[in-house]
């Protein structure tokens, strides 16, 4: 009977490796990769971000970080400027 008992508990364990083994493969492989390229290839704009390039075609930012410079100058006052301590780490 103790044998029978040891079969049956290795059965049980290599089913739940093999479970583990699949649904990771679906799950953390399959899956972010379709998705992922589905993405790419219905909505290639958004689906890299907002990106901003320079005249060398370089990814330099994103249009959705950073801060708006064109506040109307107050009476008697410069034209804004940046506020560095806002790109300080």
């Amino acid at each position: 009977m103790t044998n029978n008992s040891v079969s049956s508990t290795a059965r049980v364990l290599g089913a739940g490796l093999r479970a583990l083994l699949v649904l990771t493969l679906v799950c953390g492989v399959l899956y972010p990769l379709a998705v992922t390229g589905v993405a790419q290839a219905l909505f290639h704009d958004k689906a890299n971000g907002s990106e901003i390039k320079d005249s060398g075609g370089r990814v330099v930012g994103s249009s959705l970080i950073g801060q708006r410079y064109d506040l109307p100058p107050k009476d008697g006052e410069e034209s804004p400027a940046p506020d560095l301590k806002w790109f300080q780490p």
